[in-house]
């Protein structure tokens, strides 16, 4: 079954929709975004959830030891480090108890290399930008990750809507899929039939 991540969750109504309308896990911003929150309204909506969602937060260039007082604050079960962090920090939020998906900025084949080097539960690919770390709307050159196509532990994000989740599902028979800005009216506001669409295309 296709895993399903609904991500920049600002308020407990989109967050709802998104588990009714079949997500697995929603994912909640503590970087710099339009999409930030701060983690007693990540703990809110955590705890209006069902348990069966994963509750996922996105951090860029935190310390694990902040990373894990975030996570424990907010009711999360997953961090998604977002930014340049190394081996090592993934490895010691995960000694921390917390399970990791490390993001990977795909502007080229350059930046693959060395993915092994992160033992992360899962591996997210996400379009490169010079403006923002995600969120942004834009989608990679698929091409150049087909190298991983069929791994196990790959999420594919980066421009993914409704209308074309489906053609990257295909490409990389990943593990899960993630959208953010492609299925709001603002951001951090969610388009309730556009989420919908999205988690219908996905599990298809």
């Amino acid at each position: 079954m296709m895993m399903v991540k609904v991500c920049g969750m600002t308020n407990v109504a989109d967050a709802r929709a998104a588990a009714d309308a079949g997500a697995d896990a929603v994912g909640f911003i503590f970087a710099e975004s339009p999409r930030k929150i701060g983690s007693e309204e990540a703990r809110r909506i955590s705890i209006a959830l069902p348990e069966n969602v994963l509750k996922v937060g996105v951090f860029v260039n935190a310390p694990p030891e902040e990373v894990l007082r975030v996570a424990a604050e907010a009711g999360l079960d997953m961090a998604q480090l977002h930014g340049d962090e190394t081996p090592e920090t993934v490895a010691a939020v995960r000694a921390g108890g917390l399970p990791v998906m490390k993001a990977v900025r795909v502007r080229n084949a350059e930046a693959l290399a060395g993915v092994e080097r992160f033992d992360a539960d899962l591996l997210l690919l996400d379009a490169y930008s010079e403006e923002a770390r995600g969120g942004t709307g834009k989608r990679f050159d698929w091409g150049v990750a087909k190298s991983l196509k069929g791994r196990g532990n790959i999420v594919v994000s980066g421009g993914l809507a409704p209308e074309n989740v489906r053609e990257a599902i295909d490409f990389f028979e990943p593990y899960g899929v993630d959208a953010s800005s492609s299925l709001e009216d603002a951001p951090g506001k969610k388009n309730e039939e556009s989420v919908r669409r999205f988690i219908v295309a996905a599990k298809g």
